[in-house]
This record gives C-alpha cells, sequence and structure tokens, in this order.
C-alpha cells in the first residue's frame, strides 16, 4: 500500500466482500472512505460486544492460538468454525505449547461463529502487536485495558 507522508491516503485493492457492501447503499455516506470508516467502526464495535466475557485466556492459551491462527486458512468467516477441532488435534499430538490445547478446544466449541471470529480477531491483534509471539508479550498483551 503507497502512503505519503503529507496525508493519509492509501491505495487499497477492493475485493469482492468490501465492493459488495459498498456499492449496496447499505453504508450511507458521500465517499468511499467514509463509507469504509463507517463500516470499520461498527465491526469494532460488534468485534469487541461479541467477544464472550467468560472466555479468559491464559498467556499459553494465547500463543497457542497465535500459532493456529497463523498457520490456518481464514480467508473466509466460516473457517474459524475450524479452531475447536484444530486445538484438539493439537492436543493429541502433544503441541500444547504448554496450554491445555484440548480444554481450550472444549471451551470455544459452544461459541456461536461472532464469538470465534471475535476470539480470532483479538489473536490477530496480538500477532499484529508484538515484535515476538511468546509467553511474555500475551502476558503484556492480556493485561491491557480492551474495554
Amino acid at each position: 500500500m503507497a502512503t505519503t507522508a503529507s496525508d493519509n491516503r492509501t491505495s487499497i485493492y477492493i475485493r469482492p466482500h468490501v465492493g459488495e457492501l459498498l456499492q449496496s447503499g447499505r453504508v450511507p455516506a458521500k465517499t468511499i472512505s467514509k463509507r469504509l470508516d463507517r463500516v470499520v467502526a461498527r465491526y469494532n464495535v460488534l468485534v469487541r460486544e461479541a467477544l464472550p466475557r467468560r472466555l479468559e485466556l491464559t498467556p499459553a492459551e494465547l500463543v497457542l492460538l497465535a500459532k493456529l491462527v497463523a498457520a490456518t486458512d481464514l480467508s473466509e468467516p466460516d473457517l474459524a468454525l475450524i479452531l475447536p477441532v484444530k486445538l484438539q488435534h493439537a492436543a493429541e499430538r502433544g503441541e500444547g505449547q504448554g496450554a491445555d490445547a484440548g480444554g481450550l478446544g472444549y471451551r470455544l466449541r459452544p461459541l456461536k461463529l461472532g464469538e470465534l471470529l471475535a476470539v480470532v480477531d483479538l489473536v490477530e491483534q496480538f500477532i499484529g502487536e508484538v515484535d515476538v509471539v511468546d509467553r511474555n508479550s500475551a502476558k503484556a498483551f492480556l493485561a491491557q485495558d480492551r474495554t
């Protein structure tokens, strides 16, 4: 993406999901950038409200999820439904990274798709914010107030 130092303009490729939404009239605004901004603002609220409050991750669980999410094709929203299964497989192979992978999979299994997507968003936010994915960075990330 090309950005100049003098402004906040960025060139992006509009993929089908975003293109359809922007052209549908569901997000009214005069410019595409304002429509995108409104979509992102709504998305942020939806993700924050969909994240299960009862789901308290340990640093080891966050590291495990980060490794699974980074290695999993989540290009379509429905693919998030595979995470509990991947966690169970990690547990069976003894690849829990110091976390109870089977227990975490069990805790994620009853979540609705929107809740799982909120968990994925949290994990991807962690991956994007830290230099190294490890328990220390996970502990610091989880200590931040995200409300």
